[in-house]
Order: structure tokens, then sequence, then C-alpha cells
């Protein structure tokens, strides 16, 4: 290689030293460089060898090295309250407030269960079934939710049935079929923020679900859900697939309404107060005897939003997207 004739005496030997090792002129990675370590602008130091398009360069800071084990998973929250394993009748006696029971395997309850001036009670996957009269009886209770289990057989009245001052009640996922009378009967005092997701009210002699304030006055149900339900061959003997009296700004979504003797019905109740602005939204109207599949009385208003019925119900109380769909076609 031919001299340079700016070259000092220091640089030519460390020059030397590079041929020598056979490393004058390589590219960064390789030298070993790591991808992230960066060329400097600094001035070169004494003794330091530089050639053309090089410049002195030093290493980046160093990155913390990466953790040899994943983090572990969030935990999920906590349980709230104690839970307790139902293995038999015995287990049930004593019921406490903000406690959870669930139902064992092999166990099914063959009376009445009662809740009477409880708060905050869960019961998950409860089977009851051929109870004298109701399967649960809720007298003067707030917050009680059943997941899953099922409501069956009732000799004289109803799945679940509520009375006094009873809120709050939620049902996700359960099976009311069978009762001599309604599979889920909300009365007096079950008038706010109640919940029916995702169960199934068939088969039942009166309705799949009837709520009526019973109480007179200006006694409503506000604010209540009902979505993702099928309610299918209710009342054998009479009533309809949904009596709701004095519903006020409910929500009835996503539902399959079938085979029963009758649609739904929206009235005043024995509360005396009609439904007020209940939205009846994505649900399936089909054979559900011959009068309309919806109809609105004493007063009752609502708002129909992409339904689809084997008939349309006669004008007097609803409203429509226009989405709605009957065999005629939209409406």
């Amino acid at each position: 290689m031919p001299l340079d004739p700016d070259e000092t005496a220091d640089q030519r030997a460390r020059r030397r030293e590079l041929e020598a090792a056979g490393q004058l002129g390589l590219p960064e990675d390789a030298l070993g460089l790591d991808e992230d370590e960066e060329l400097l602008d600094a001035e070169p130091q004494a003794g330091a060898v530089t050639t053309e398009g090089r410049k002195p360069w030093r290493p980046s800071r160093p990155k913390p090295p990466k953790p040899t084990q994943p983090l572990p998973p969030t935990e999920p929250p906590a349980a709230v309250g104690p839970v307790v394993l139902v293995k038999s009748a015995s287990d049930l006696k004593k019921l406490k407030n903000g406690t959870t029971y669930r139902w064992s395997p092999g166990f099914t309850l063959k009376a009445q269960l009662v809740l009477k001036g409880l708060k905050n009670i869960t019961l998950e996957q409860p089977r009851i079934d051929g109870a004298d009269e109701s399967c649960i009886y809720v007298v003067n209770t707030q917050n009680l939710t059943i997941r899953g289990g099922s409501l069956t057989n009732s000799r004289r009245k109803s799945g679940l049935l509520t009375d006094g001052n009873t809120d709050g009640i939620v049902m996700i996922g359960v099976t009311c079929t069978g009762n001599s009378e309604h599979g889920v009967y909300l009365g007096t005092g079950s008038n706010d923020s109640f919940e029916i997701r995702d169960c199934i009210l068939s088969s039942n002699d009166r309705c799949g679900l009837q709520l009526n304030a019973e109480l007179g006055g200006d006694r409503t149900f506000r604010g209540g859900k009902i979505i993702g339900c099928t309610i299918r061959g209710n009342a054998k003997g009479q009533g309809a697939a949904m009596n709701l009296g004095s519903w006020q700004e409910g929500l009835l979504e996503n539902c399959t309404i079938e085979g029963n003797q009758k649609g739904i019905v929206l009235w005043k109740g024995d509360g005396a107060q009609a439904c007020k602005n209940v939205m009846i939204r994505g649900c399936r109207f089909k054979g559900n005897g011959s009068g309309d599949p919806i109809r609105f009385d004493g007063g009752s208003t609502g708002r129909l939003e992409s339904n689809t019925v084997d008939r349309k119900p006669k004008a007097g109380g609803w409203t429509s997207n226009g989405k709605n769909q009957a065999p005629s076609g939209e409406f």
C-alpha cells in the first residue's frame, strides 16, 4: 500500500499492525460491532488510526438485560365473599349475606329455596326440581345473582318468584322449564336494574317471563334488560311468551320468541302504569299463536328496531326504524 505523506510515524506503525491482523478497512460488523453501536464525530485522539470514510467509534450505552423468565400473568380479581359448596339441603338452611353458594355437580334440591331479607347473594349452577311451590322464592332481598343451573318443574308456581322489596335480580344462563305457572315472575318491588341474559324460558304453563309490579300507584320496573334469551313453547294453559307490565326504559334484545301460545304483550300491569319507551331490537318472532307477535296495550309505548317477525304487528303504541322484517317486507 502506498505511503500517506501526512501520516505520522505512530499512525504508520498502527496501520501496519492492523494490516498484519487483516482488520484494516473491514466494516463495523466484521469488527464485532453491535448494530446499536455508533460512530462518533469526535476528533481522533493521539495514536488513533483513520482511513477515508471511517470515524473513531465507541460502544453505545449498554442495554438492560432481557428477563430470562416471562412475567407472571395478571391474577384474576379475588372472589367477593366466601364460597359454600352445596352438597345437601342442610348447606342452604342458614344463608348469609355476601356469600356465594355453588352447587356440587351431584346435588339437586327437591324443595323450594327461600331467600328472605338478604343482600348480595350469588347462586352458582343451582339445580332445583319439583318443588311444591316455586323453585326459588325471593322476599325483601337485594342484589341476587343466579349464574347457570336450572329451575324446573315447580308443582304450583314459578321457577323464580319475587315478592316484597326485592331489587337487583340478575339471571345469567339459567334454564326455567316445565313450571306450573311462569318461568320467571318478577313481582312486587323487583323494579330496578333487573337483568335476564342468555336464559332459556320454555314449556312453562303460563308465561316464560312476567313483570307485574302489583302494588298499584306509580310502582314500575325501571331500566331492566332481557338479552339473548330463548322464550319457547310457553303459555300452554294461559298467558303469553312474555307479559311485560309497567316497564320503563327497558331493553329487549337479540331474543328468540317462538312457538308460544301468544307473543309479547306490553301492558299496565296491576301497578296501573303503562310501559314507556321500551326498546325491542334484533329479536326473532315465529309461530306465536294467531295474534300479533308484539302488542302494546293500555297506552304502552316502545320502539322496534331490526326485528324479524312472521306477521307485522298492528299499529298502535310503537314506532320503527324501518328495518324490521316481515313476509311483506320491511316496515
